[in-house]
């Protein structure tokens, strides 16, 4: 049966309509956001703040010195006093202790190889390179979960696009890697196992792997994802040196630091932590509540992935499990929900809508950025209650398939 993707006020022409109006409200904020920055001085520092990062940690690979993009003093000193527009660093220009933010490099370095090349260009110039070429991955990837032209022009218009580029974040990259993993999954397991290994680059993401393919006994899957996070480790070690893994691991306990005691960070991540932590709970019951969260939805990967047949499923409670499994996840991360929207909306049109599942379809859309809104005037965090209640409807409608 075919519907119609009406759902009170919206349709398909009304979803072109606004898709198109948020597109151009984006725009506006971008184009406003960049000429109101200065990216030679420091007051310009919430524009693209992530990528001057990245490309710190970037420059300081390139020069051989790719440890030092773990220690926040160097790191700083580089973020602050390059030249957006020539590839110069002038550590001169600016003492990093008058800097109003401080920035951390934590990511693993499987990802500083990555994107490592991005420092033999200037800030500027690799910035639109990253987030262009990663976007048109998004894009493409996209285009082959999604039913229509008008859905795919909602997840253009999508929130988390607009939070991923605000801050020169991988949302785009991740969610390329996660896309193309889905995809092949099916027909060709074992090339998708070499896109679930490159998730190395942000580990805690995949968390949920293992459980699905454990679940449907794809073991030539998890051999290849794991022969290839493996070559991704020993690229990075042979590039790179020790020194850097030395580097991240002691980067941990800022990490950690970040996670236990940063409201500000809470109100950005949906997590069942920032959830618990917002709320005023101590550490303690904080990380149990996730614990139990986590084997929770892990529960529910096992059991859908094991038990009933619709990839469309699978995949859509893969990835909503994924982003709860983890503590440390932001708003950009939520790029991710751009994969179960397009299933979501595939599967309703195929087979008809169940009730209030369309409601839940337009919840994960303005997620990231109902959920931070929320966060900063009411101190609770929603994130982590909206992705559970799009599972437990998930599960719903997983009965509605033939049991294998």
């Amino acid at each position: 049966m075919i519907a119609n993707l009406r759902t009170y006020f919206l349709d398909r022409s009304r979803l072109f309509v606004y898709s198109w109006g948020v597109i151009f409200v984006f725009l506006f904020l971008s184009v406003k956001l960049i000429i109101g920055s200065n990216f030679v001085s420091p007051q310009g520092y919430y524009t693209l703040i992530d990528f001057r990062a990245l490309w710190s940690a970037a420059y300081l690979a390139v020069s051989g010195r790719a440890a030092d993009a773990y220690d926040p003093n160097i790191l700083n000193q580089i973020c602050w006093s390059l030249d957006p527009y020539i590839r110069m660093v002038n550590t001169g220009m600016y003492d990093p202790a008058t800097i109003p933010v401080r920035l951390y490099w934590l990511y693993p370095p499987t990802y500083l190889l990555v994107v490592a090349p991005l420092g033999l260009l200037p800030l500027t110039y690799s910035c639109i390179l990253y987030l262009m070429g990663s976007f048109v991955g998004y894009l493409a990837v996209l285009k082959k979960f999604v039913p229509n032209n008008s859905v795919l022009l909602a997840l253009i218009a999508f929130p988390a696009v607009w939070s991923n580029f605000r801050l020169g974040q991988n949302g785009y990259l991740i969610t390329t890697l996660f896309g193309l993993a889905l995809l092949l999954l099916p027909k060709s397991p074992r090339l998708a196992g070499i896109f679930i290994g490159a998730l190395c680059i942000k580990p805690h993401l995949a968390l949920m792997f293992p459980v699905a393919l454990l679940a449907i006994g794809a073991w030539s899957t998890i051999l290849i994802a794991f022969v290839s996070g493996l070559i991704f480790i020993a690229a990075s070690v042979y590039f790179l040196g020790f020194n850097a893994w030395e580097g991240w691991f002691n980067s941990l306990r800022m990490a950690r630091l970040i996670l236990e005691t940063y409201p500000f960070h809470w109100n950005f991540s949906p997590s069942v932590f920032a959830l618990m932590r917002l709320s005023g709970a101590p550490l303690s019951l904080a990380y149990s509540a996730h614990f139990i969260v986590a084997i929770l939805v892990a529960s529910a990967v096992w059991k859908v992935w094991r038990t009933y047949s619709s990839w469309r499923i699978r995949q859509s409670i893969l990835v909503l499990a994924s982003i709860l499994a983890s503590p440390y996840m932001m708003d950009y991360d939520l790029t991710l929900l751009a994969l179960p929207i397009a299933l979501i909306a595939n599967e309703g049109i195929e087979y008809g809508w169940m009730p209030s599942e369309r409601q839940i379809l337009m919840m994960l859309w303005a997620l990231p950025m109902l959920m931070v809104f929320l966060s900063f005037y009411t101190s609770i965090q929603v994130g982590p209650i909206v992705l559970l209640l799009a599972i437990v409807f998930l599960m719903r409608r997983a009965r509605r398939h033939l049991v294998k």
